[in-house]
C-alpha cells in the first residue's frame, strides 16, 4: 500500500513538472485551475506540446494562451488554446479554419472534447 502511494506521487510530481514545461509555450490565465484540469485529463498533454508548432506553421508567431471555461450548470469543463494574432476578423477566420482543417480535426477523437482553439485579436 505504501509503494502504490508513493508511485501516485511520484507520478502526479512529474506530471506537474510536465505540465510546467507548458507554462513555457503558454500563459496560463488560471495556473491552478488548468494544472488541476490536466493532472485528471493528461491526455490532452501531448497535444498541447505538438500545437504550437503548427498554429506557427500556420499563424505565424502568436501570443498563446490557455483558458479553461466551465459551466456547472451544464456540468462541463473545456480547456482553450486561445491564439492571440494581430490579423483582421476575415483573415483570422480563414487562418483559424485552416488551422483546424489541417492539423484539429485530426485531434479531435483524442481530446474527448476537452480541449478546443479559437483566434482572438491582440
Amino acid at each position: 500500500m505504501v509503494r502504490e502511494k508513493n508511485y501516485k506521487n511520484r507520478h502526479k510530481d512529474d506530471m506537474k513538472k510536465t505540465i510546467k514545461k507548458l507554462e513555457k509555450l503558454y500563459v496560463f490565465d488560471n495556473p491552478k485551475e488548468i494544472e488541476n484540469f490536466l493532472l485528471t485529463n493528461n491526455y490532452l498533454i501531448d497535444i498541447l506540446f505538438s500545437a504550437p508548432a503548427h498554429i506557427e506553421r500556420i499563424f505565424g508567431m502568436a501570443l498563446l494562451h490557455l483558458e479553461l471555461h466551465h459551466d456547472p450548470e451544464e456540468g462541463w469543463d473545456e480547456l482553450f488554446i486561445v491564439i492571440r494574432t494581430p490579423y483582421k476578423v476575415e483573415e483570422a477566420i480563414r487562418l483559424e479554419n485552416r488551422l483546424t482543417e489541417e492539423w484539429f480535426l485530426d485531434r479531435m477523437k483524442e481530446t474527448d472534447g476537452k480541449l478546443n482553439i479559437t483566434e482572438e485579436p491582440l
